[in-house]
C-alpha cells in the first residue's frame, strides 16, 4: 500500500505501508493520499484513493464524487460475527511515514453548563476560589419553594441580595412545574418559560439538597434537579472526595465557613440515609472535625427534615443526629420541611443536659435564649427552620411540648398568622434567611418579602480575646525543629482529578515549604504552603494527570528558626483512566506518524447511512480510544465534518502530542460508516469547508535531493559467487529520508525505510561476472538521488 503525502515544500513524498506479521498471508493493496505533513497550520490528513480487499475483510473503499478523493473508507460487519457482538476481529495494518508538525499553544478552557445555557470560560490552573480568603461574605438560605407568585417574589429578592451563594433546603417544584429542567429554568430566569433574562449571574452557586418530595419522588427526582442546578465547581472547585452533590456533600468558603448539606431520613433508590450510626454518621463526624482541625471558624449544616419543632411534624432525623450536631457545637443548623419559620434558642450538652429529647423540654439544655438576638459563639447550637420560600404556610403550635426550645416563630394556619415578633399584631410573610459571615461574627436576618410584618434577626459573636497573662520567666532556648505529621492526601484520587489540596500539620507554629524532589534544603525548596504559619499547613497543587503517583517532601521552620534537616514525605496518586474495550474484527488501519510537540484537533469527514452507521474509534499511542460520532443529528448520505466524540459537540477530538513518532489507529465501530478524510491540525480555529482543503496543507516547495552512498561492499570488490552479501548504505536529507531502494544490475532487490539502510543480495553462480549495485534515496518531498558501484564474482 502506498501513501502519497504533501507538505509545505510543494513536492510529493512517497510512503510505504505493510501488514503486521500475523497478517502477511492476506494481500491488501490500496492507495491513501496523506495530506498536510508540514505546513504553517500543521495538519495531517488522508484520502481514500483506491483499494481492494478480500470479501472476508470487514473494511472496504467506496466511491462518491463528493468525497475529497472520490473514495472513502467503509467499515463492514463480518458475516461470521455473532449477532450479540459486532466487534471482534480485523487484521492490523501499519503505515510508516515521517514528517514534522509545528506546535501551537492552546489555552486551557473549561466548558461549563449553567442553567441550560452554555458558555466558554477561561480557568487559571494556579488558583481555586474555594481556598481564597476573604474577610466577609454573605449567603442566603431557605426551602420549600414551589412555583407560584410568592415564590417568584422570594427568588427575585434572593437574586437581588447578591449573596455569595444560596442554599436550597429541599422542597423544589411540588409538581407545579414539570419536568425538573423546566422548574430549574423557572428558578434561573425572570421570564420563564421564555428563558431569555437570567435571574442570577452566570455561574451563581445555587446549591441544593434533597427534600422528602425529591428523594424517590413524588415531585421529581433529586438527580434530575442536580443536573440542571449543578454544584458550582467554578466558585468552589470540585467537591471533596466522598461527597455526593444534592445528597451529602460540603464545601468551604473564603476560609471562613464550612457548609455541610445532608439528607437524613431520605431514601435514594433502596438506600435510606441514616445518621444515627454507620457510614453516614462517620462521614458527618469527620467532616465537622476536619473543619475544626483546619481552624475554619464557622460550621453550618443544612438539611430538609427536622427533629424538635413546634410545627406539624415530629422528630424525623433522629434524636441521635440532633444531639451529635449539638455535641460537636455546630454553629448553625438550617432546615426546611416545615412550611414555617422557627429559630431555636442556643442549645448545648452539659452535665445537666446529656442530650435534647423530642417531646420534652429541659431548660438545662438552653445556654442562651437569644430573645435579644445576641448569642455567643461556641456556647451552643442554633436551629433555624426556613421553609418559607414559596410553598403554602403551615401552622405552629405555641402549646407544643417543644415550643419552649424556640425564641422566634412564624406560621399561618387557616389564614390566621401565628408569630411572635412583633409581639402584637404580628402577621406572617414569605421570605428567606440572609447571613453575613466574618471570622468573629455570623449576623443572620429573616428577609420577609411578601405582605406581612414578621421579622427576626440574631448575631452569633466570638467572645472577646482572653487578656494577656502576666509575663512568665523565659524558658530555656528552643533548639528543636517542628515535628511534621498528618500529610494528606495519601490515597488514590479519582480518574480525571487535575488538582487537589495537600496538607500537613506541625506540633508547633511553623512556616513550611515543599518540593517534589527529596533532600533539598529548606530555603531552596520551590514552593511555600499557601496557608502556613500555624500548625495546619495547606496548598493547592494543580496539573495532576491520570495514572500518575506524586510524592510531596516537606520541611518546616518554627518561629525561632529551627529547621527540619530531613524530609517528611507522603504520597498520593491519580487513578488511571478507564478505557472502552475495542472491537477486534471491525477493521483497523494503523499509522505511525511523526509530529512536532503541540495540541491537535482531529476532523473526520463521515457519511452516515443511518443512526447505526455514523461512528468509528480513533486511538493515539494505545491510549483510550475516542468514539468519533454524531449520535442523532448527522444528515443521512451526506458528507459531514465531525470534530467531537460520543455525539457531544463540546467534547472535542483533540490530542496533545510530544515531538516525535506517534501511532494512530482508525478502528471500525458501526457497520456501513464511511470515512473520506481525516485531518490532524494544530490550527484549532480552522473549520473544514467542502472537502477540507482549507484546513489541509499546501503543496511542498522542498527541491533539495537527499545524498546517498554505498559503504559496503566497496567499489571493485570481489564477492563470493553463490553467496549472500549485505549491501550497506548511508543517506541524509535537509528534511528527512523516507526510504532507500537497492538494485543489482537494475533489478529491484529491496527497500529500507529507516537508518541504518541495508539489503541482502544473493550473488549469482557465474564466475568472474560483473555486477552493478545501486542505491536510491527518497526524501519527504519526492526528491531522489542514486549512487552505484561495480563488484565482481569470484572464479
Amino acid at each position: 500500500m502506498n501513501l502519497l503525502g504533501k507538505n509545505s515544500q510543494n513536492k510529493k513524498v512517497s510512503f510505504s505501508i505493510f501488514k503486521l506479521p500475523n497478517a502477511l498471508a492476506i494481500s491488501l493493496p490500496f492507495l491513501l493520499l496523506l495530506a498536510g505533513i508540514v505546513y504553517a497550520a500543521s495538519v495531517f490528513s488522508f484520502e481514500a484513493e483506491e483499494a481492494s480487499f478480500p470479501n472476508s475483510d470487514p473494511i472496504d473503499i467506496g466511491t462518491d464524487p463528493n468525497a475529497s478523493g472520490r473514495k472513502y473508507i467503509k467499515f463492514k460487519t463480518p458475516t461470521t460475527m455473532p449477532a450479540s457482538k459486532k466487534f471482534n476481529y480485523f487484521q492490523d495494518f501499519q503505515i510508516k511515514l515521517s514528517g514534522t508538525m509545528e506546535s501551537i499553544l492552546y489555552p486551557i478552557r473549561n466548558f461549563q453548563q449553567w442553567k441550560g445555557q452554555f458558555a466558554w470560560q477561561s480557568v487559571k490552573s494556579d488558583a481555586n476560589p474555594s481556598v481564597l480568603s476573604s474577610s466577609v461574605f454573605t449567603f442566603t438560605a431557605g426551602g420549600d419553594t414551589d412555583a407560584n407568585s410568592e415564590a417568584t417574589i422570594v427568588l427575585n429578592n434572593i437574586a437581588a441580595s447578591q449573596g455569595a451563594f444560596h442554599l436550597h433546603l429541599g422542597g423544589m417544584s411540588f409538581n407545579t412545574i414539570t419536568p425538573e429542567q423546566s422548574w430549574c429554568n423557572y428558578v434561573n430566569f425572570y421570564d420563564y418559560p421564555k428563558n431569555s433574562t437570567p435571574r442570577f449571574p452566570f455561574g451563581f452557586p445555587y446549591e441544593i439538597v434533597s427534600g422528602e418530595t425529591e428523594d424517590n419522588g413524588p415531585y421529581g427526582l433529586i438527580d434530575n434537579f442536580a443536573s440542571c442546578l449543578p454544584h458550582s465547581g467554578t466558585a468552589f472547585g470540585p467537591l471533596p472526595g466522598g461527597s455526593l452533590y444534592a445528597k451529602e456533600y460540603y464545601f468551604d468558603y473564603a476560609g471562613l465557613a464550612r457548609i455541610i448539606l445532608i439528607s437524613p431520613d431520605l431514601t435514594f433508590g433502596s438506600e435510606t440515609y441514616d445518621y444515627s450510626s454507620g457510614a453516614h454518621r462517620t462521614w458527618l463526624t469527620n467532616t465537622i472535625d476536619s473543619a475544626r482541625s483546619q481552624n475554619i471558624p464557622w460550621v453550618v449544616v443544612g438539611m430538609h427534615k427536622n427533629c424538635i419543632t413546634m410545627g406539624v411534624k415530629s422528630c424525623e432525623i433522629s434524636q441521635s443526629l440532633m444531639n451529635l450536631l449539638i455535641e460537636k457545637k455546630v454553629d448553625l443548623v438550617l432546615q426546611g420541611g416545615e412550611h414555617s419559620y422557627q429559630r431555636s434558642k442556643q442549645l448545648a450538652i452539659n452535665p445537666n443536659c446529656t442530650g435534647v429529647s423530642a417531646n420534652t423540654y429541659n431548660s438545662d439544655c438552653v445556654t442562651e435564649d437569644g430573645l435579644d438576638g445576641e448569642l455567643t459563639k461556641d456556647a451552643g447550637t442554633v436551629f433555624v427552620i426556613v421553609g418559607t420560600t414559596g410553598a403554602g404556610f403551615q401552622g405552629v403550635n405555641t402549646s407544643d411540648s417543644e415550643a419552649p426550645y424556640f425564641a422566634r416563630w412564624m406560621g399561618n394556619a387557616n389564614n390566621v398568622s401565628i408569630c411572635n415578633n412583633p409581639t402584637s399584631g404580628c402577621t406572617a410573610r414569605k421570605g428567606f434567611l440572609k447571613a453575613t459571615v466574618t471570622d468573629t461574627q455570623l449576623v443572620a436576618n429573616y428577609v420577609g418579602v411578601t405582605n406581612g410584618n414578621f421579622s427576626d434577626g440574631f448575631t452569633i459573636s466570638a467572645p472577646l480575646p482572653t487578656p494577656t497573662p502576666s509575663p512568665t520567666p523565659t524558658p530555656p532556648p528552643d533548639t528543636t525543629p517542628p515535628v511534621v505529621s498528618n500529610g494528606s492526601p495519601t490515597i488514590e484520587l479519582p480518574e480525571g482529578t487535575t488538582f487537589t489540596t495537600i496538607s500537613a500539620t506541625t506540633d508547633e507554629n511553623a512556616t513550611c515549604r515543599y518540593d517534589s524532589a527529596p533532600d533539598i534544603s529548606y530555603p531552596l525548596m520551590r514552593w511555600p504552603f499557601a496557608a502556613t504559619g500555624g500548625t495546619s499547613h495547606s496548598s493547592l497543587v494543580t496539573g495532576l494527570e491520570d495514572g500518575t503517583s506524586y510524592t510531596i517532601y516537606v520541611k518546616c521552620a518554627d518561629t525561632l528558626g529551627n529547621v527540619n534537616t530531613t524530609d517528611y514525605n507522603f504520597t498520593f496518586s491519580v487513578a488511571a483512566p478507564t478505557c472502552v474495550t475495542l472491537p477486534t474484527n471491525t477493521g483497523t488501519a494503523t499509522l505511525i506518524l511523526s509530529f512536532d510537540q503541540g495540541t491537535y484537533k482531529v476532523w473526520s469527514r463521515i457519511m452516515s447511512a443511518g443512526d447505526s452507521s455514523n461512528s468509528y474509534y480513533l486511538q493515539v499511542d494505545g491510549g483510550c480510544a475516542m468514539n468519533v460520532s454524531d449520535l442523532n443529528g448527522m444528515p443521512v448520505n451526506t458528507w459531514t465534518w465531525v470534530d467531537y466524540q460520543d455525539g457531544v459537540t463540546s467534547d472535542k477530538t483533540e490530542v496533545t502530542l510530544t515531538a516525535g513518532t506517534h501511532t494512530v489507529k482508525l478502528i471500525g465501530r458501526e457497520a456501513d460508516t464511511k470515512v473520506d478524510r481525516v485531518i490532524f491540525t494544530s490550527d484549532l480555529a480552522c473549520v473544514p469547508n467542502g472537502k477540507g482543503d482549507n484546513c489541509a496543507a499546501p503543496t511542498s516547495s522542498d527541491a533539495t535531493a537527499p545524498t546517498v552512498s554505498i559503504t559496503s561492499p566497496s567499489n571493485g570488490a570481489i564477492v563470493q559467487r553463490n553467496s549472500s552479501v549485505t549491501i550497506d548504505a548511508t543517506a541524509s536529507d535537509n528534511v528527512g529520508v523516507t526510504k532507500v531502494e537497492f538494485r543489482a544490475n537494475n533489478s529491484a532487490l529491496c527497500s529500507d525505510l529507516s537508518a541504518p539502510y541495508s539489503c541482502a543480495w544473493q550473488v549469482g553462480n557465474k564466475p568472474n561476472a560483473s555486477y552493478t549495485l545501486s542505491s536510491k534515496a527518497f526524501d519527504a518531498a519526492g526528491n531522489t538521488s542514486t549512487t552505484s558501484i561495480t563488484v565482481y564474482s569470484s572464479q
